[in-house]
């Protein structure tokens, strides 16, 4: 079942021309919003759109020919919730028939993954993104157009349960205008910000080896970041590499609840004795809430100074036997709760006080 499927796609009249937002919700026979390419002028106005509990949506748009593509010119904000048949935005019908990912044979679909976002639908202004209970394995394409995503400013993925990464590489300097980022119940979820890869050696065993990462790019990625949200994603070991940390001069609340594997918040820079940065320089709370294998924030040498903190929170980390390696300071009206965590760790917290 198609909602609007044109039939002059040349025409002058555009469809929906002056429509501001468009929301769908419980259309179970729906498998598709637009089928074929829609007339100049179309969807011109919309800013908000909203799609929840349609269990046959396979996607927003049904391409027949492979050069249609549509550019979402005004839309501002995008969710996309309980869609369990989805598969990406657009898809491709050539003759009839629909090429979907589950037509491809089993021993492709690990090599072969449909991202959600691909390079048939352009996003230029869109700020927030809404994406909730879909069954996807990657969000982005790595061919996307030059101007989709570089307005986006939140960043909100819940029950998402096959997602393995939720920002690659290739996104990382893309989204310099991102401020908020909120995760939760992706259970397989391994990396925040990608700076692991999967190789498989000549004898078939698989190895994780660090990306290539330089302090230069760390400048340039998530300046703007301000907050930081994790919830039960329960695959996480560690949150941020050294690069993305150094970036991160605006982060003001980080807070990591209920993920039983995450190790430490801020990997440690492999062959660095010390480190002179100062990492998240503006942060106000920070909240490190039942994670049962965390053993330190940080393993690495590095300076968080914090001058504006005002709230720090450890609870039920049993694993935690040191806070970090590095130096730690904090102002004198610090609020500190430590409950479920070593004595060390608030004896480090405590001592951080008046060394600004």
């Amino acid at each position: 079942m198609t909602l609007v499927k044109p039939t002059t796609p040349h025409s002058s009249s555009g469809i929906f021309p002056v429509l501001n937002s468009l929301e769908i919700s419980y259309a179970r026979r729906l498998k598709e919003i637009f089928h074929g390419e829609l007339p100049t002028g179309s969807l011109k106005e919309i800013r908000s759109l909203k799609i929840e509990f349609c269990s046959s949506l396979e996607g927003i748009f049904a391409f027949e020919d492979d050069e249609e593509m549509f550019n979402f010119q005004s839309l501002t904000e995008l969710t996309l919730s309980t869609l369990p048949s989805f598969t990406g935005i657009s898809k491709y019908i050539s003759n009839g028939s629909e090429w979907l990912l589950e037509d491809i044979s089993p021993e492709q679909s690990d090599i072969i993954i449909q991202p959600l976002f691909d390079t048939k639908v352009h996003f230029p202004v869109l700020t927030k993104v809404y994406i909730i209970s879909l069954n996807l394995k990657e969000i982005w394409n790595s061919q996307l157009s030059a101007e989709s995503f570089c307005e986006l400013k939140y960043l909100g993925v819940t029950g998402c349960h096959k997602l393995l990464r939720l920002v690659p590489t290739h996104m990382q300097n893309r989204l310099q205008k991102l401020e908020c980022i909120y995760t939760s119940y992706c259970s397989s979820l391994e990396e925040i910000f990608e700076f692991r890869r999967l190789t498989v050696d000549d004898e078939g065993d698989a190895a994780a080896l660090t990306i290539s990462e330089s302090r230069n790019q760390s400048r340039q990625a998530f300046q703007n970041l301000r907050e930081i949200s994790i919830f039960s994603c329960e695959s996480l070991r560690t949150l941020l590499s050294p690069s993305i940390a150094r970036g991160l001069v605006k982060l003001q609340r980080l807070k990591i609840k209920d993920c039983e594997k995450i190790e430490e918040i801020v990997a440690a820079a492999e062959g660095e004795e010390t480190e002179d940065d100062n990492l998240f320089p503006q942060l106000c709370t920070l909240t490190l809430e039942d994670l049962p294998n965390l053993s330190s924030f940080s393993q690495g040498r590095y300076n968080f100074k914090w001058p504006l903190v005002k709230d720090i929170k450890v609870l039920k980390c049993y694993n935690m036997k040191r806070f970090c390696l590095g130096s730690l300071s904090t102002p004198k009206e610090v609020k500190i709760d430590v409950q479920g965590a070593s004595k060390s760790v608030l004896q480090v917290l405590n001592n951080s006080r008046n060394r600004i």
